[in-house]
This record gives structure tokens, C-alpha cells and sequence, in this order.
């Protein structure tokens, strides 16, 4: 099953690089607090304990506070990166992304999995939290941006 993710996530990717807009408007800003460098720990949650944006350089989608960046790649012409988070915030993950996709512009589609992942895509961009195993300590979070 976990193969069957990993599959859509490279489907979605080579998607967004196909797919890519030229309007530079299609870029998402998500009003980046902190820096993040490969493997490190996110920063940023705000005062009451909950979750914000945090900066990967210009990469146009936000992650939750507390989580773990373990690969940021560019293939195909898209940027893709994944950020691990603990399994006991799946369900804060999902929150996250569904407030986050809603002030964007363009739209974001969200797309739920029999399994139980969530996706979120436009024509450039997609963002895939995918549903933890029996036994699994961490939520593995897929986000591809494409080059406009």
C-alpha cells in the first residue's frame, strides 16, 4: 500500500510538470516565518501551541510547525518535498492543509483516498498526506510544486 502512495506521489509530480502554468500568478505564498534546511525540525508554531507557515526558501507551500523536511529534490522540473510529522497529528495535518488550500489562489481540489490520505492539487502544485500504516510512528507528507 505504501508503494500505491509513493506511485501517486511521482504521478502527481510528473502531473504538476506537465501541467505547469505560465502565469506566475499561480504561485502560492504562504508568508514564510522561519528558514528550514534539510532534516531539521520546523519551526514556528505560533503562541497557542498550534501550527505555521515555515520557509523552505521560495518554496510556494507551507508546512506545519513540528514538522521534519527529509528529502527536498527538484525533478522533472518540480520541486518536491516531504516532511514527516508524528502519526498523533494526522488528523492536525489534514486540518492544516484544508485551512491553508482555502485562501489560495488558484483553487485547490481536495481529493479523498479510500485508505484514508487527503490530497489537495491544482494544475501546478499538489500536496499528499498520506493515511499511516499499523505500526507507523510518523505521517509522511508529499508536496510538489511544478516550475511555472
Amino acid at each position: 500500500m505504501r508503494s500505491f502512495a509513493i506511485a501517486v506521489i511521482a504521478a502527481f509530480t510528473l502531473l504538476g510538470a506537465a501541467c505547469g502554468s505560465d502565469d506566475e500568478s499561480s504561485t502560492n505564498d504562504p508568508d514564510p516565518t522561519t528558514e528550514q534546511s534539510d532534516g531539521a525540525a520546523v519551526d514556528g508554531a505560533d503562541d497557542a501551541g498550534g501550527s505555521a507557515p515555515a520557509d523552505l526558501g521560495d518554496f510556494a507551500i507551507a508546512v506545519p510547525a513540528g514538522g521534519v523536511v527529509t528529502s527536498d529534490d527538484v525533478t522533472n522540473g518540480a520541486r518536491v518535498v516531504f516532511v514527516s510529522m508524528p502519526v498523533s497529528e494526522f488528523d492536525a495535518v489534514v486540518a492544516f492543509y484544508d485551512d491553508w488550500t482555502a485562501d489560495q489562489e488558484p483553487e485547490f481540489q481536495r481529493v479523498d483516498a479510500e485508505e484514508g490520505g487527503v490530497a489537495w492539487v491544482t494544475a501546478n502544485s499538489s500536496i499528499q498526506v498520506l493515511a499511516p500504516l499499523e505500526g507507523d510512528e510518523q505521517v509522511l507528507i508529499g508536496l510538489t510544486v511544478a516550475d511555472g
